[in-house]
């Protein structure tokens, strides 16, 4: 289970958008009366190359008395954790993978793992959720990438370092609720999914990559957004607008008092017709996209 930390964050990295359409960076300025704070969408794996981060980042770091991050980021690799996770990634049923699929999605996934040679009982006792996370995170690896170098750990080292204030917006039970949402969706689906993203992830990667950084929101909702929405309205519905709707009362709060928050959350939390972004605008917020 050490891969855990890198599942968990993983599916949070593909999930923050507006819909500005000039390019600028992927930080927002949030203010209501004489109180602000921002919102940083993030990739939570990164490369060591991908470093520096926009300056947006550290112009925000600088001026926040407190971050905030989805969840409690020191617990990931906590055994609690990797306990709830067994049965998100593990049938405990004794239901193989393989019995959830029909014969042309079997096919194209024993083809998958002979050309890659990977052995098929790797994945046997993994559920549809453990299958995408489990494979996604080790072709990732595989590039360089990983939580280690993510933005939440960066900054999550970089509070440490300089005294303020941490805190988040979820309980990690929470958000272990909402991946079990993965295990909803058909198995087939999930498999085929899978396969394609791994497919095209060299080519997509950098994309993704560079349209963060140009703070190309439409772009990043083309690009990932409309895929979980086609894939399964209820999986978008569970990982992306109910998380959204809960986080709003806890940053309202926070700006009705004089600290400044920045608040770090997956890039595709921000984007399309349910973003965290547009839910506070139409709560009376103003939303500035920085420089």
């Amino acid at each position: 289970m050490k891969n855990i930390k890198f599942i968990i964050l993983f599916v949070a990295a593909l999930i923050t958008l507006s819909d500005e359409a000039v390019a600028k960076s992927p930080v927002w300025k949030v203010s209501k009366a004489d109180t602000h704070l921002f919102i940083g969408g993030t990739i939570h794996l990164l490369a060591d190359k991908d470093y520096p981060l926009p300056e947006a980042f550290d112009l925000a770091f600088d001026q926040a008395d407190e971050i905030v991050f989805e969840t409690d980021i020191s617990k990931l690799n906590d055994l609690a954790t990797q306990m709830a996770m067994v049965p998100i990634i593990l049938s405990q049923n004794g239901e193989s993978l393989e019995s959830r699929l029909d014969p042309k999605t079997r096919g194209e996934l024993t083809a998958f793992m002979e050309a890659r040679g990977l052995p098929m009982s790797m994945f046997k006792p993994m559920t549809p959720a453990g299958f995408n996370l489990t494979l996604l995170t080790l072709e990732l690896q595989k590039m360089g990438i990983s939580s280690e170098s993510g933005v939440e750990t960066f900054f999550n080292q970089k509070a440490i370092s300089t005294g303020k204030t941490i805190s988040w917006l979820e309980t990690l039970e929470a958000q272990l609720a909402a991946l079990e949402k993965m295990n909803e969706v058909d198995a087939n689906v999930m498999v085929k999914s899978t396969l394609q993203d791994i497919k095209n992830l060299p080519e997509k990667w950098p994309e993704l990559l560079k349209l963060w950084r140009d703070g190309d929101m439409r772009g990043l909702e083309a690009l990932a957004i409309d895929q979980i929405l086609a894939s399964s309205p209820e999986l978008y519905d569970a990982l992306l607008i109910q998380r959204n709707k809960n986080w709003v009362p806890s940053i309202e709060k926070m700006l009705a008092s004089q600290a400044t928050e920045l608040i770090l959350v997956g890039a595709l939390h921000l984007g399309g017709e349910h973003s965290l972004l547009k839910m506070l605008s139409t709560r009376g917020a103003k939303v500035e996209q920085l420089d």
